[in-house]
């Protein structure tokens, strides 16, 4: 069982280089650190492997949540 909170959120994208994407993190990341939380951001470069990769590091560093 996990005591407390880490204040982390991990960020899964498949491409963090499209425009779009790039906007909508860092729009995640101002709202979050408004709010005492920082961000782990992956980039899976729509791999699975990478993906399933990014999601096991995340657990491992026992954030708050994911958005995926």
């Amino acid at each position: 069982m996990r005591l407390g909170s880490t204040k982390t959120i991990a960020i899964i994208q498949s491409d963090i280089s499209n425009p779009y994407f790039g906007r909508l993190i860092r729009n995640f990341v101002n709202i979050l650190s408004e709010r005492g939380y920082t961000a782990t951001i992956y980039n899976t470069d729509n791999v699975l492997s990478h993906e399933r990769a990014a999601v096991i590091s995340a657990i491992r560093q026992n954030v708050d949540g994911v958005l995926f």
